[in-house]
């Protein structure tokens, strides 16, 4: 990760703070539940509890629980997941679940976590501010600005060059697929930042091809979460002594339903999102999609994460603004929100050590013609 998209994380993670008061609130909640167990009665359990709840409503409101999967990934890597956004609040539950019967040190197990997350906080606000007076500053998509986000695991290309510049082809070509389809664009997505760990790219993209990718994205994961929970309750069978012959029906099932299902997938996302039909290319971008959303589940298999992020902001429309202006602008927000629901559907994957699918490497697509002039 580059330093700029780090300070964005920092910078993100304070002004949360300071919009949601989280400090303020830890701290009433570790008071009011420290005196809810030393002095229990009714009214200082009303304390804890509203205490409690203001804090919750806070936490699952914090800008740090959208974060796409390379940020997150980040978070996790630091050990900071455990002190901002929903993650808090999961520590501070399991605490006083695991601690209930032992009221004592849950107060003291409470105190000693508010403590390590206000010294996070503490942290945070100093590196955040260490780095701007140093003149680093932050790397957010700008207004209007759709980004495509690709992790590449070393391990894919073998961490060489020239694996590296086949995948990156590979990556290429299909990714000029959803440019074609969505905006009538075939030029190859620009480069926003690449970062380092994994080979972490950032591409460019409108907003029609960032649409069409989000809901590719979302339609992809489910399918795979599908394939894990079949391969989960055959395997729950073959523990439990079910006969091969009845299992095997349900191992081919799994074998036939990616192919079948990706096609029902290409076929939707065709009919959604082609800009301009055209009966002498579309037969082949339809295969091409078809080619590309296997490109995707197979890298999804085998470790990649895929990430679109919509514009942190657009411009405000100004106070003379007309009512189409006032309504685009709505829209744009209800899409970006939208946008970064879908995108977020990858956390639910599971890490994948190793890949479980053993599909063929989708062949190459053909090289995207340009689109025809348009008369004036």
């Amino acid at each position: 990760m580059n330093i700029e998209r780090f300070n964005s994380i920092m910078y993100d993670i304070v002004l949360e703070e300071g919009e949601l008061k989280i400090t303020s609130l830890l701290q009433t909640f570790q008071n009011a539940f420290a005196q809810n167990i030393t002095q229990p009665n009714p009214s200082t359990a009303d304390s804890f509890l509203k205490a409690r709840q203001a804090l919750w409503e806070a936490l699952a409101a914090c800008r740090s629980n959208q974060f796409p999967p390379s940020q997150k990934a980040f978070v996790d890597f630091i050990g900071a997941t455990k002190f901002v956004g929903n993650g808090l609040k999961e520590e501070l539950e399991r605490i006083l679940e695991q601690n209930a019967s032992l009221p004592g040190q849950a107060v003291a197990e409470v105190q000693k976590h508010v403590q390590q997350t206000l010294e996070f906080i503490a942290r945070a606000t100093a590196a955040n501010k260490t780095l701007v007076k140093l003149n680093i500053g932050h790397d957010f998509t700008g207004p209007d600005e759709y980004e495509v986000g690709v992790l590449l695991p070393t391990s894919l290309f073998n961490n060489d060059l020239e694996g590296l510049q086949k995948e990156l082809h590979k990556l290429n070509q299909h990714m000029k697929v959803f440019g074609e389809l969505a905006a009538d664009d075939v030029s190859s997505p620009k480069i926003r930042c690449v970062t380092n760990g994994s080979v972490d790219l950032f591409l460019e993209a409108n907003a029609p091809v960032a649409a069409f990718l989000a809901v590719a994205i979302e339609r992809i994961v489910g399918l795979y979460l599908h394939v894990l929970q079949i391969k989960k309750l055959r395997k729950e069978m073959e523990e439990t002594k079910v006969p091969g012959k009845l299992l095997k029906p349900i191992e081919e099932h799994e074998k036939e339903l990616i192919p079948e299902e990706l096609e029902k997938i290409a076929e939707s996302l065709f009919k959604e999102y082609r800009k301009k039909p055209d009966k002498t290319r579309d037969p082949e971008l339809r295969t091409n999609l078809t080619k590309a959303l296997t490109y995707l589940i197979k890298r999804l298999d085998q470790g990649v994460d895929f990430e679109v992020t919509p514009p942190t902001e657009f411009e405000i429309p100004k106070e003379d603004a007309t009512e189409k202006d006032k309504k685009e602008y709505a829209k744009k927000l209800d899409e970006a929100k939208a946008l970064s629901e879908r995108s977020a559907k990858i956390k639910e994957l599971p890490k994948r050590e190793k890949p479980i699918l053993l599909l063929p490497e989708p062949d190459d697509v053909g090289e995207q013609k340009e689109p025809p002039s348009q008369s004036t």
